[in-house]
Protein backbone atom coordinates (compact mmCIF):
# COMPACT_ATOMS: atom_id res chain seq x y z
CA UNK A 1 0.00 0.00 0.00
CA UNK A 2 1.11 3.55 -0.76
CA UNK A 3 1.17 6.18 2.00
CA UNK A 4 1.52 9.96 2.02
CA UNK A 5 3.55 12.10 4.39
CA UNK A 6 3.39 15.88 4.76
CA UNK A 7 6.40 17.88 5.98
CA UNK A 8 5.45 21.30 7.32
CA UNK A 9 6.59 24.48 9.07
CA UNK A 10 4.07 26.94 10.49
CA UNK A 11 5.85 30.31 10.73
CA UNK A 12 4.62 32.35 13.71
CA UNK A 13 7.40 35.00 13.85
CA UNK A 14 9.45 35.49 10.68
CA UNK A 15 12.91 36.03 12.22
CA UNK A 16 15.90 33.77 12.89
CA UNK A 17 15.49 31.77 16.11
CA UNK A 18 18.28 33.70 17.84
CA UNK A 19 16.34 36.94 17.18
CA UNK A 20 13.04 35.64 18.53
CA UNK A 21 11.74 33.81 15.49
CA UNK A 22 9.24 31.07 16.13
CA UNK A 23 7.99 28.25 13.96
CA UNK A 24 6.37 24.87 14.45
CA UNK A 25 7.83 22.20 12.19
CA UNK A 26 7.10 18.51 11.88
CA UNK A 27 5.51 15.73 9.89
CA UNK A 28 1.90 14.68 9.40
CA UNK A 29 0.94 11.25 8.10
CA UNK A 30 -2.69 10.99 6.91
CA UNK A 31 -4.32 7.65 7.72
CA UNK A 32 -5.45 7.20 4.10
CA UNK A 33 -3.88 4.30 2.19
CA UNK A 34 -3.70 4.34 -1.62
CA UNK A 35 -3.58 1.44 -4.07
CA UNK A 36 -1.35 3.14 -6.65
CA UNK A 37 1.32 5.82 -6.62
CA UNK A 38 -0.57 7.82 -9.26
CA UNK A 39 -3.69 7.86 -7.07
CA UNK A 40 -1.66 9.18 -4.14
CA UNK A 41 0.19 11.79 -6.22
CA UNK A 42 -3.09 13.10 -7.62
CA UNK A 43 -4.27 13.95 -4.09
CA UNK A 44 -1.13 15.63 -2.71
CA UNK A 45 -2.32 19.15 -3.68
CA UNK A 46 -5.70 18.51 -2.05
CA UNK A 47 -4.07 17.35 1.20
CA UNK A 48 -1.58 20.26 1.18
CA UNK A 49 -4.41 22.79 0.74
CA UNK A 50 -6.46 21.16 3.50
CA UNK A 51 -3.45 21.14 5.83
CA UNK A 52 -2.80 24.85 5.22
CA UNK A 53 -6.44 25.74 5.97
CA UNK A 54 -6.41 23.74 9.21
CA UNK A 55 -3.04 25.15 10.32
CA UNK A 56 -4.24 28.72 9.73
CA UNK A 57 -7.45 27.96 11.64
CA UNK A 58 -5.51 26.57 14.62
CA UNK A 59 -2.81 29.28 14.51
CA UNK A 60 -4.60 32.40 13.20
CA UNK A 61 -1.57 34.62 13.90
CA UNK A 62 0.70 32.50 11.71
CA UNK A 63 2.39 34.42 8.91
CA UNK A 64 2.58 31.49 6.51
CA UNK A 65 2.55 27.71 6.27
CA UNK A 66 5.28 25.93 4.32
CA UNK A 67 4.29 22.39 3.40
CA UNK A 68 5.08 19.57 1.02
CA UNK A 69 3.52 16.16 0.54
CA UNK A 70 5.21 13.08 -0.92
CA UNK A 71 4.02 9.53 -1.55
CA UNK A 72 5.86 6.25 -1.08
CA UNK A 73 5.78 2.74 0.32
Amino acid sequence: MIEMIVAFCIVIVDEPRHKGGKSICGFYKPEVRYKTLDECNSETKLVEDWFKEEAMRIYPKALRVEKGAVCGN
